[in-house]
């Protein structure tokens, strides 16, 4: 009986481990044939952090397909900070195609801070598409000078950057404060070349 007692002893905790190991194979198989390999022992290592190895791997194979250089420690600490790494991640692969500067770890950053990233970059992107932020390219210093004390609208999300309106015109800009949502109501403060700054405005 005393070696019926120590086998099972033994083969509990052993059986435990194995599971927990099996459960980690799938993502592990799901990255190598995906291109984005992740090691087996790491993905381990993940569930011991109370990191889901899907949500990595999903990741890292948005990451990889849209070549977007990504660290899997990056994308543990995004997930422990409550973020989502594959959202992240994919908003600066499309950032990237569209050529429009948000980097992965700004992208990071808008999650983080309870933003739609990806709401975000394609509003950037539907602003480049539409000509409207080579328009606002075209605004000269003197210009935006001109526009100190103006009222405006913000046409893309001012994180900062972004894009407001001021006399129907669009010109970049940048908040003095925090994020300021479209649609949000601006005053500018000041110019800095052709680039204005702003705050929101409470609605009345």
């Amino acid at each position: 009986m005393p070696g019926v007692y120590a086998l099972i002893v033994i083969a509990i905790p052993g059986a435990v481990v194995a599971v927990f190991v099996l459960k980690c194979c799938g993502p592990w198989l799901r990255a190598l044939l995906g291109g984005a390999p992740v090691s087996l022992p790491l993905l381990i290592a993940m569930r011991l952090r109370r990191v889901d190895p899907n949500a990595i791997v999903q990741a890292r194979l948005v990451a990889v397909k849209g070549g977007v250089d990504v660290h899997t420690a990056d994308l543990e600490t995004h997930y422990l900070s409550g973020g989502n790494p594959a959202k992240a991640v994919l908003a600066a692969v499309i950032a990237k195609k569209a050529g429009i500067d948000v980097t992965f770890r700004q992208a990071m950053a808008f999650d983080l801070a309870g933003r739609d990233v990806l709401d975000e970059v394609q509003d950037l992107v539907r602003a480049k598409q539409d000509g409207l932020r080579a328009e606002a390219g075209e605004v000269s210093a003197d210009e935006a000078a001109a526009w100190v004390g103006a009222a405006g609208q913000v046409a893309c999300a001012v994180a900062p950057p972004g894009i407001v309106t001021v006399d129907g015109r669009p010109v970049h800009a940048v908040s003095d404060g925090g994020f300021i949502v479209k649609g949000a109501g601006v005053e500018v403060l000041e110019a800095q070349g052709n680039v204005v700054v702003v705050r929101q405005v409470p609605d009345e």
